[in-house]
């Protein structure tokens, strides 16, 4: 004889809720507690690499910086908003770039070992600049900026899969020759903007890919473009490029699927490490034969091949250069060292390209053009007076030192971060849709270079999300129109 069966008592709202919380806390207090324990194994890892005469202060600074850096991923795991995640990015950038040379003493510029207070002093600005770029991000102190409003594209994917991915054929094809081709300086930020907006039609198919799966022939149409494009990004011998070109397509990853695409990362890692180490070899040799457009890609293979087979430390001179290329501690503390002491405060003039950024040159021909690279080596000595080839990256929050000193740091800092929360709101709130993920994911690489001054950085992070979003949303009311069209004559 079977027991009888007892009603449950129903659960209030009030009490669903309690517990609904008390689940949400217990899942915190796990994330919280492995967060803590996973930077305190890294923090202790990197100490114990540190070189025995590096200071304690410095030490100190450089690991505090490791601990504020990795708030935005924390905060991100916590709250799961449906976002690209470029805030937590930028931060773990800050510290590849900053701290994490002090730990394997790869504080080098030119070459030689740089070892001065000023090490100190650069370490110390960068934490506390950062400090404030999240205080200004996560906290409304600048009030304005809640005033922004939010922008929503709603995309119908799974209906125009197909249009988009003709969309991501046909715009790849025409874009990918400006990554091998030798273009005035006058036509390189358009050829910029080209090189964008593939992967705005290339991420529109992958969300399709990633939710409910596309047919044999759409992946291998997409695989194979894809293909093609990132091989023309590469044979520009800017391993930028090829991170930029791929980026887009992780966050969109990470939006849909809300983890990161190891395989993915540790693929991209194996072909581009070797040829961050390379593409020295492969500029000089274009150099020599002054070769241009698709010639250059096999040279760079052929290039990178040769040095994997021939160089007998092929793999400590590969470790070598890249904690060299992502060590950009040295050049501001000697930035520190010479400021103002021997040369004298900018006081804002490297950003005046900035002003005319947004009138077209066909309005103003004489228009300051901006040299990447090229005024900061020249004025500190880094490369010679008559050396145009040769270019030396100026870090953002370096380049506001060099133009107004510490202050310039905290000022600057502040309204990096009220501006990148102006943007957030726009083009990447937490409720977005497929439409506003894309525009982020492609509008907000620009962020990513902090190693770069902010002409070539804040200008295109300010217009090329509205420009993406005005893209996406022309093509996706012509893709429907277009879509109904073709239904109503077949209907």
């Amino acid at each position: 004889m079977q027991a009888p069966l007892r009603a449950q008592p129903l659960r209030s709202g009030a009490a669903r809720a309690a517990s609904g919380a008390a689940v949400e806390r217990g899942r915190f207090a796990r994330i919280l507690g492995a967060h803590i324990l996973a930077l305190a194994i890294v923090n202790v890892a990197l100490l114990l690499l540190a070189p025995s005469d590096v200071p304690v202060l410095r030490l100190v600074l450089a690991s505090a910086l490791l601990w504020v850096c990795a708030y935005p991923t924390f905060d991100f795991i916590v709250t799961r908003p449906k976002q690209v995640p470029v805030f937590p990015v930028v931060n773990a950038i800050y510290f590849v770039y900053f701290a994490l040379p002090v730990f394997l003493d790869t504080v080098e510029l030119r070459g030689r070992r740089l070892d001065t207070p000023e090490v100190t002093t650069a370490v110390g600005l960068v934490f506390v600049g950062v400090l404030i770029f999240q205080l200004f991000f996560y906290t409304p102190l600048a009030k304005f900026v809640d005033m922004v409003p939010t922008v929503r594209i709603d995309l119908d994917v799974d209906r125009l899969v197909d249009y988009f991915l003709a969309l991501a054929a046909i715009t790849a094809t025409l874009s990918a020759y400006t990554f091998v081709a030798t273009l005035p300086p006058s036509l390189r930020a358009m050829s910029g903007f080209a090189q964008r907006f593939p992967l705005l039609f290339f991420g529109a198919v992958e969300m399709v890919w990633l939710r409910r799966g596309i047919t044999r022939w759409q992946k291998i149409v997409w695989l194979t473009f894809y293909a093609g494009f990132m091989t023309c990004a590469l044979g520009s011998g800017a391993i930028g490029q090829a991170v930029y070109t791929a980026a887009p397509l992780f966050f969109v990853y990470i939006a849909v699927r809300g983890r990161l695409p190891w395989a993915a990362i540790a693929v991209s890692m194996a072909v581009l490490v070797p040829l961050n180490h390379t593409k020295h070899a492969f500029r000089t040799e274009v150099r020599t034969h002054q070769l241009t457009g698709l010639v250059k890609i096999p040279v760079l293979f052929e290039t990178t091949w040769n040095s994997v087979t021939s160089e007998k430390d092929f793999l400590e001179k590969m470790k070598d250069e890249s904690a060299n290329r992502v060590s950009h501690l040295a050049a501001f503390a000697y930035l520190i060292q010479m400021t103002p002491s021997r040369v004298p405060y900018n006081e804002g003039k490297s950003y005046e390209s900035m002003l005319w950024f947004f009138v077209p040159r066909i309005f103003a021909l004489d228009k300051p053009l901006h040299a990447s690279g090229q005024e900061f080596g020249h004025r500190y000595g880094l490369i010679a007076y008559n050396d145009y080839a040769t270019t030396v990256n100026l870090p953002q929050i370096a380049e506001l030192y060099m133009n107004f000193g510490p202050a310039g740091v905290l000022v600057g800092m502040a309204i990096l971060g009220a501006l990148f929360r102006a943007l957030y709101r726009l083009f990447n709130h937490p409720d977005g849709s497929d439409g506003t993920a894309l525009v982020a994911s492609v509008g907000f690489l620009a962020w990513l270079n902090v190693e770069s001054e902010a002409a070539m950085i804040v200008t295109g992070a300010i217009v090329t999300p509205p420009t993406a979003a005005v893209v996406m949303w022309a093509a996706t009311w012509l893709g429907v129109r277009l879509t109904s069209q073709r239904r109503a004559r077949f209907a």
